[in-house]
């Protein structure tokens, strides 16, 4: 028989000025027709956990709406996964099938017993903006990095690392609303001692988001999306270098100190840039 069941989840990601949360909201119901019958329950979803937003989509602040429908079969294994309606992003549409196809499901239940069915799953991928407070921005890094270094799993440890790099990424959100020199003492509570003391004469001049990134490249080498975090990491760079230039412009203390300055950071984005 072929009978579908409707199942609807919301993935919202609470930003704290793109600082990225994990939420799971799922709705199960039956959709008109065959599934009114007593005789027929639908597949149900079996998940708990937090779902993945595709990296490159939290960046480039892409939302939207997949609609898949799911064969599941009498063990409960989805066997086949179509789109039914696009989010219009390529990312989304295939994060959502790669989502369906690596959960597992109860499977439909026709007069008691076992049966392969189809069900339909909506997954909504959605960025919120909350505001951005540093006490608990340092707990939640600290919290990340100890789940980092204690995953064996590869690909959860990638999801760790993906949320860790866009709370940090907040932080250059925060800095560049606020310009607040202050933040500079809590992003040294989450650094290691090496990386922090490579930009002491800096601490005190501008406030330094870039230095997360450069303590994540130090910790995490092998970062599967390293490449991206150079990459914001020299623009963040850049834009360091103007504010200093802007800086010594107002005030002789900078001004003697301007090429020194300067040099600290051309020398980073050409090690950066480097094979």
């Amino acid at each position: 028989m072929k009978c579908k069941s409707g199942l609807s989840i919301n993935i919202k990601l609470n930003s704290r000025v793109r600082l990225l949360v994990f939420f799971l909201l799922v709705t199960t119901g039956i959709i008109a027709g065959c599934g009114t019958s007593s005789v027929y329950k639908a597949p149900k979803i079996l998940f708990e956990g937090n779902l993945e937003y595709p990296l490159d989509a939290q960046l480039n602040k892409i939302e939207g709406r997949v609609l898949v429908a799911i064969f599941v079969s009498k063990k409960g294994i989805p066997q086949e996964v179509n789109i039914l309606q696009s989010s219009g992003s390529e990312e989304l549409d295939s994060a959502a099938v790669e989502f369906s196809k690596g959960v597992s499901y109860e499977p439909a239940i026709y007069k008691g017993v076992p049966v392969g069915s189809w069900t339909r799953l909506e997954l909504r991928y959605t960025l919120q903006k909350v505001h951005f407070d540093e006490s608990d921005w340092v707990y939640e890094i600290r919290q990340l990095q100890s789940q980092i270094s204690a995953e064996p799993d590869s690909s959860k440890r990638r999801i760790f690392l993906q949320r860790l790099f866009m709370k940090y990424l907040g932080v250059e959100d925060y800095v560049d609303k606020t310009d607040d020199l202050n933040i500079n003492k809590s992003i040294k509570t989450v650094i290691s001692e090496d990386i922090a003391r490579q930009w002491t004469d800096l601490w005190n001049v501008i406030p330094l988001p870039f230095v997360l990134l450069d303590d994540m490249l130090f910790r995490y080498p092998d970062c599967s999306f390293k490449m991206k975090i150079k990459e914001d990491m020299i623009a963040q760079l850049v834009d360091a270098e103007y504010k200093i230039r802007m800086k010594s412009l107002k005030s002789s203390r900078y001004n003697s100190k301007l090429i020194f300055y300067l040099d600290i950071l051309r020398k980073k984005m050409e090690e950066l840039q480097k094979p």
